[in-house]
């Protein structure tokens, strides 16, 4: 499936495993304008749940997870191929998630593995196979 693709694609092997942890306090306000690019004005996301139960898209976490892949590890060029994910427990607004992102193999088609803990639980983890551009 991704031979045509490596074909047309000037792609490079990555060289050694890379980590990054990035914190990021996800706040109302940013959840408000998420649910406007998104149209997800599901209330479970707004002001009219309560703060205890008030809780970041799952698309959010995996923007921010796509950022880091696009611009710091591997990097620019990068094309994300597939994704496998799952969200365990809910992330909460206003509180600190740490974002960890492991590009973990070699190959030309490469692999990241990525976990966002808050309190130290897991909010969201999964892993992308990407073509990583020269």
């Amino acid at each position: 499936m991704y031979s045509q693709l490596l074909k047309r694609f000037n792609s490079r092997v990555a060289t050694k495993c890379r980590e990054i942890t990035v914190v990021k306090r996800f706040t109302q306000e940013e959840l408000d304008q998420f649910s406007t690019l998104t149209a997800d004005y599901n209330p479970i996301h707004s002001t009219e749940t309560s703060i205890t139960e008030r809780k970041v898209h799952g698309a959010f976490l995996n923007a921010i997870v796509a950022g880091i892949i696009g611009s710091q590890i591997p990097g620019p060029g990068t094309i994300v191929l597939s994704q496998k994910f799952k969200f365990p427990n809910a992330c909460r607004v206003d509180k600190a998630v740490n974002i960890t992102v492991r590009l973990v193999n070699e190959r030309k088609i490469a692999l990241v593995e990525y976990e966002c803990k808050q309190d130290e639980e897991l909010v969201f983890i999964g892993e992308a196979k990407l073509l990583i551009k020269q």
